[in-house]
């Protein structure tokens, strides 16, 4: 991740799958993948936070803060 210009809470990190295909399906753009630090066998989805990201992505955990 290019952290020269963005800060860490400029990303959100989405650890399931079919959260982040249907992000990617309403339009959002990837920014990268990672291994995920807690399960190296697995991938997590990078975003750029932006309002019409987090408001996509509240609606989609129905309102939730859990990521």
């Amino acid at each position: 991740m290019d952290t020269k210009t963005r800060h860490e809470n400029d990303y959100v990190f989405v650890y399931k799958k079919s959260y982040a295909m249907e992000l990617i399906a309403k339009g959002h753009m990837l920014f990268t993948t990672m291994p995920n630090p807690q399960k190296p066998n697995l991938i997590m989805w990078v975003f750029i936070r932006t309002p019409a990201f987090t408001a996509d992505f509240d609606a989609l955990l129905g309102g939730g803060r859990r990521i």
